[in-house]
């Protein structure tokens, strides 16, 4: 069953951030992996790490708000290296 997640990464001049659906076993499958995002932080500025457990956390389970949320800004599992 898909899940509503926040995607939150720091960086030196703010916020990489989104909201995107996933099940259970995609975000475990993700978590240690390396990402990439071109220009994610300005031209020129590509975010490069690995995505680790406190980059990504639940916001919601419920059937409802999963289908009515839509995906918005980065989905981390669009950027796996």
């Amino acid at each position: 069953m898909e899940k509503l997640w926040k995607f939150e990464v720091e960086m030196k001049y703010g916020l990489c951030v989104g909201l995107f659906k996933a099940t259970d076993e995609e975000i475990k499958a993700a978590i240690g992996n390396r990402i990439f995002i071109s220009e994610g932080a300005g031209k020129y500025n590509d975010i490069i790490g690995t995505l680790a457990e406190s980059d990504i956390s639940l916001v919601s389970s419920d059937p409802y708000i999963v289908e009515s949320v839509p995906e918005i800004g980065y989905n981390p599992l669009e950027y796996l290296d």
